[in-house]
């Protein structure tokens, strides 16, 4: 019977949407008399910004999950998007890369920055939550191919209300390339680093009567060695969209995808020591020693994905479909442990294996309505996902070590036997869905309000008495998990939005240890709250955002008394300002900077409380130019500054990674050949001056109860990107 809240809620939203059933509005056929020819002039209809470097990668829609497709000068919070333009002119390859663009947004490495978590206003993504592709759950910590998506939406603050509970690091949601209305022919090789080249392939159109079915194939393959002697990565992605116009109001989507990547040599982490007083300065990751030739993180993900989507009237559409992820992960790993402030350090060597088979859903009925003088926004719909946990049956070998130092880097001269991926045991399976409910209503045209309430499900189950960490831990069911948020917007002018949201979001409990008293327990959701104040606007060709918020994030850990419960706070507030467009007509910026004061309170430890959260910079901006040469048509100059702030090392904040600055600069030629190709040349140094520094540190411990250190990762020195492009 515990599953029946579950079964009687999703019961009552099939049937809403069987027999949900609005009147056309009827045309009016009065007869039109004739009339003398009137000359009518005016400016014709803007259309919608996608993200072309011509339209100063402005976007004008994002997808918000439940909410559909929404104008984001019109939602009451702050979103930011990096397009396929953008990525394909700053030849981006990476997501840290990606998210360096939008200066709210960082990845928290974890065995580095393709397997890391990213994060938003100083919070982490947990693994399944916050992540997505056209809005299905994807894991956080697993490599993006970012060739396959048409642009990321990054939605900052807290998101429970629209995808059930999760952590408050917003939502990351990539789109993937679509079927394109006219043919796409598009072919690159691209050089990078020290022997990298890349083959890539973009193909897009329509066939059949009335141009009824849709493709769009992305290939793409690239091979050699990066910035360290003897390191590699190899990454192949095979990507297929197609879609099927049953008829003018039903459209079938579906997708398939299977990416491999594999790194080797990089940079380990460095396990800063809890009784070091400083981190030491980063070093140049070009030298050998910081990782071993051997070790590799190598990961292999396969998507499947399909969506129908009806138009029942003018004013109402049903949408919906599956998505399942399927990873194997396998890392070899070398990492630098008890990094003191003597720059001394021991190598360990470990291995570990993933696997996951994560299977998502999503159901909308979004429509139109209005009682009175008031118009409606409506949603009704349900999202969520399965996940079986595995752990892989075979034991890790025995670590191989040496010592060495930041100055004199050691090599483990033989490498160990590992045991390979062998079998995996079934340890559990969790499940999440959640029942949405929201409102726009607008009072007239300057004021509206927003509310969207939520209800998740949780059922985790497992096989092990203390569970999987992934899995959420030991068998628990919860079946009340509210999130809600509500805004006020107010819109001075057609092209400005003023709001205040405040948003109450849950989040999944944690589990106690097991040295605790109530050792394995799960603890009921906590509530994470954020209050949140925002102005935009559009003027000209340019776009400008700015927010103030307040998060509050409850902490979990084992006090005194020996009992794990929720008890003290992380509070994180800020101010962000972005603007993005054409400043004038040869000129693009796009860029913002964030001032956050991330702090644990209320911690068990004296010397830890009131302090700054491990590896969140207080300041971070981003400042992107473009500029079109007048003289020489087809050639634009570009320069990227990205600036982090120091960042606390360890949770007394004794220790400290400096702050850095990097400077990228590149170029690019587009010539038209002919009738119907174009060839583009681009040309990029990123970190330009080869500064060397610190490009993420990994908390041990987030609530504050320990003498927790940091893992450290160095940042990518100077790196020559180049490709040639043509389209045909």
């Amino acid at each position: 019977m515990k599953s029946m809240p579950r079964e009687f809620c999703l019961s009552v939203l099939c049937t809403s949407l069987i027999t949900v059933g609005l009147p056309a509005t009827a045309a009016d056929n009065t007869a039109m008399k004739a009339l003398p020819t009137v000359q009518v002039t005016g400016q014709a209809k803007k259309l919608a910004n996608s993200g072309k470097a011509s339209q100063g990668y402005r976007v004008t829609n994002t997808n918000v999950g439940p909410l559909g497709n929404k104008k984001v000068l019109d939602l009451p919070y702050s979103v930011q998007s990096v397009s396929s333009d953008l990525i394909q002119n700053q030849q981006v390859d990476s997501t840290p890369d990606l998210l360096k663009y939008t200066p709210s947004a960082q990845v928290e490495y974890r065995g580095g920055g393709e397997i890391g978590r990213p994060q938003t206003r100083g919070f982490q993504a947990d693994l399944l939550q916050n992540t997505r592709i056209d809005g299905y759950s994807v894991g956080s910590h697993f490599p993006q191919p970012v060739e396959l998506y048409e642009r990321q939406d990054v939605l900052y603050g807290l998101a429970g209300a629209f995808y059930g509970p999760s952590n408050a690091a917003g939502i990351f949601n990539s789109t993937l390339k679509r079927p394109t209305d006219t043919p796409l022919r598009r072919v690159s090789q691209s050089y990078e680093g020290h022997s990298q080249f890349v083959s890539r392939g973009d193909f897009g159109g329509r066939a059949g009567n009335n141009d009824k079915y849709g493709y769009r194939l992305n290939v793409m393959h690239g091979d050699g060695e990066r910035y360290v002697e003897n390191s590699n990565l190899r990454r192949e992605l095979v990507g297929l969209a197609v879609d099927s116009k049953v008829s003018d109001k039903t459209l079938i989507e579906a997708n398939v995808s299977h990416y491999v990547y594999d790194q080797t040599g990089y940079p380990g982490s460095f396990g800063l020591s809890t009784t070091a007083t400083s981190l030491p300065s980063a070093a140049d990751a070009k030298k050998a020693g910081y990782g071993q030739s051997f070790a590799t993180s190598e990961v292999t993900s396969d998507i499947y994905g399909a969506r129908v989507t009806h138009q029942l009237n003018d004013d109402w559409k049903i949408s919906g479909g599956l998505q399942e992820q399927d990873v194997l992960r396998s890392i070899h790993g070398a990492s630098n442990k008890n990094f003191g402030s003597d720059g001394s350090f021991t190598v360990t060597t470990s291995e570990s294996y993933t696997k996951q088979e994560l299977l998502s859903n999503q159901l909308y009925l979004n429509g139109k309505a209005k009682t009175g003088q008031f118009k409606h926004d409506l949603v009704i719909g349900t999202n969520g996902y399965r996940n079986p946990s595995y752990q892989a049956k075979n034991a890790a070998v025995t670590a191989s070590t040496c010592k060495g130092s930041i100055d004199n880097p050691c090599f483990i001269s033989n490498e160990p036997a590992w045991n390979g991926y062998g079998s995996f045991e079934k340890t559990g399976d969790t499940t999440y869905q959640t029942l949405i409910l929201g409102d726009t209503m607008a009072i007239n045209d300057r004021w509206s309000v927003m509310g969207v309430v939520s209800n998740g499900w949780i059922d985790v189950n497992s096989s092990s008495s203390s569970g999987s960490s992934e899995s959420g831990g030991p068998s628990h069911t919860v079946n009340y998990a509210p999130s809600y948020t509500t805004a006020l917007v107010y819109k001075p002018r057609k092209n400005m939005t003023t709001y205040i949201n405040y948003a109450d979001s849950m989040q999944p409990g944690g589990t106690a240890p097991t040295t605790a008293n109530n050792a394995n327990a799960t603890l009921d959701p906590y509530h994470t709250k954020q209050i949140e104040a925002g102005y935009k606007a559009n003027i000209a060709s340019m776009e400008f955002t700015t927010a103030a918020f307040r998060i509050e994030r409850p902490l979990a850990y084992t006090g005194a008394d020996n009992i794990y419960r929720e008890q003290g706070q992380q509070v994180n507030h800020g101010i962000e300002f972005y603007s993005r467009g054409r400043a004038t007509e040869n000129t693009t910026v796009m860029g913002g900077v964030t001032w956050l004061d991330p702090k644990l309170k209320d911690t068990l430890l004296a010397s830890t409380d009131d302090k700054q959260v491990i590896g969140v910079p207080k300041w971070q901006a981003n400042m992107l130019a473009e500029y079109d040469l007048p003289q020489v048509n087809g050639l634009t100059l570009t320069g990227n500054l990205h600036y982090t702030g120091k960042r606390a090392a360890n949770n007394t904040n004794t220790a400290w990674a400096d702050g850095y600055t990097t400077a990228d600069i590149g170029t690019r030629f587009t010539k038209k050949i002919g009738n119907n190709k174009t060839l583009t040349w681009r040309l990029g140094v990123n970190n330009v001056t080869d500064k060397q520094y610190w490009a993420s540190l990994m908390p041990g411990n987030t609530e504050g109860n320990t003498v927790a250190a940091s893992s450290a990762y160095l940042g990518e020195p100077r790196t020559f990107k180049t490709s040639l492009q043509l389209d045909f």
